[in-house]
Parts: structure tokens; sequence; C-alpha cells
């Protein structure tokens, strides 16, 4: 089996731009996660280190057995849905919530020197406009390139009457569709 230096889960309700203009070999080189937000690790897209202290980190939080046993959605991959305690830039220690999430377990981790994680603002998400694809490059308001946007508010309100044959060459993004 071909072994790879990292690997990721993700949305399939993502846009990506160019991945590599933000995963630079300095970054990979450097860091054991990478996160595309600068305050909490999403599920749209999380990126790990391959290697055994990475692909075991989940076993760090004292509940990922009950996370794992349970029918109950706790959002462990990120915040136990405390994500405006983390926005806000809360210590971990004081984000108490009913499982200890992945974010409790990175930033731990991070505190006791274990992993380096990065963290870095490459996403957008919500319902900006503004947004556009032209040929693998995504921009936000024509002057910030981003690595992905995250159609979760988006895909409740907008549903294509017709979607197309082939990813069109060009396209936006608007707060209420996608047009090309």
């Amino acid at each position: 089996m071909k072994k790879y230096d990292f690997w990721a889960f993700g949305d399939i309700d993502v846009i990506y731009g160019n991945i590599r203009n933000f995963l630079t070999e300095t970054i990979l080189g450097e860091f054991d996660l990478i996160s595309v937000r600068p305050d909490w690790i999403p599920g749209c897209f999380l990126l790990f280190r391959n290697e055994p202290k990475m692909n075991s980190l989940f076993k760090m939080s004292k509940d990922y057995r009950k996370v794992f046993t349970s029918t109950k959605h706790f959002c462990f991959d990120e915040t136990n849905f405390a994500h405006d305690a983390f926005t806000e830039g809360q210590p971990y220690t004081d984000v108490i919530t009913e499982i200890e999430s992945m974010m409790h377990v990175v930033k731990r981790a991070q505190e006791d020197k274990l992993i380096k994680p990065y963290f870095d603002l490459h996403i957008v998400d919500g319902l900006p406009g503004r947004i556009k694809w032209v040929s693998g490059k995504l921009t936000y308001r024509d002057k910030y390139e981003i690595l992905l946007y995250h159609l979760i508010r988006l895909k409740r309100i907008y549903k294509p009457a017709v979607a197309p044959h082939q990813i069109p060459a060009e396209f936006n993004i608007s707060p209420t569709r996608i047009y090309w």
C-alpha cells in the first residue's frame, strides 16, 4: 500500500480553489494538522499528517468511546457545537461541553507540544456573495484568493433548476445562487 504524507476529511458541499496556493511545501513540512479556519477545526476540510500520533489523536479525548458508540451527533470532529466560544477566543479549558471534542484535544496537544497545528483563514462560508471561480482559482470580492467556499447556508436556499453538464471555466456565487 502506498503511504501518503497526509490524509483529510471534508464535506461534499464545498467548492475548492487552488489548494496548493495555500498548502505550500513549507506549511506541509512544518505542521501536523492544517485547519482552514483561524479559530476552530472545521469538519468541512481538515488535513492530518499521516503518522501514528495523528492517526490516533482522537483517542486523546476521554469521550471518544462514548461518541463512537452513541447514535447521537456530538459534532466531535469540531467543537461539540461550541463554535461561538472558540470564535470568541475562549481558552479550550473554559469551553465546557457535553463531550471533549477534537478541538479540545488539538488545543491540549498543542499546549503540551505534542503536535503543531496550523490555523488560518482560508475559507468563506455563509452567504457573502461576490465569489468567483475561474479555471480553478477561487476569489472573494475580486481581491482575496480563498482555498474553499462552504455552501452550508447557500444550499438551503438555492436549488438550481438546471445543472451544467460539465463545470464551466468560470462561474459566480451570489448570496442567492450560482450562475455562469
